[in-house]
């Protein structure tokens, strides 16, 4: 039998892979009912969209008219301190119909 000698001081460590998924929930101001079914589809196309552009794709998000849940996957250039959080406190357009 022919016995191999092992450098130990050059020894490559496997990858490790991790991830981290995230129930968010948040409620509407006061929980004054606004997701209405109207604008439900709207909403939720809107927060799946901005947590794509933080690498924190979407992967369901529900609603009842004052609150959501959206489970996510944490992207990896985030950290659990500093999640994505979508903008929703932005003011609507008084001239843009969210709803037909």
């Amino acid at each position: 039998t022919r016995k191999e000698k092992i450098d130990i001081n050059h020894h490559t460590m496997g990858q490790s892979l991790s991830q981290m998924y995230i129930h968010l929930v948040f409620g509407t101001k006061r929980r004054v009912p606004l997701l209405v079914p109207e604008i439900e589809k709207q909403v939720h196309a809107y927060l799946a969209g901005t947590l794509k552009k933080y690498e924190s794709p979407a992967l369901i998000i529900n609603s009842v008219p004052d609150h959501v849940h959206i489970l996510f996957r944490l992207s990896k250039n985030h950290n659990l301190g500093h999640p994505p959080r979508p903008n929703i406190r932005r003011k609507p357009d008084k001239n843009k119909r969210l709803c037909n």
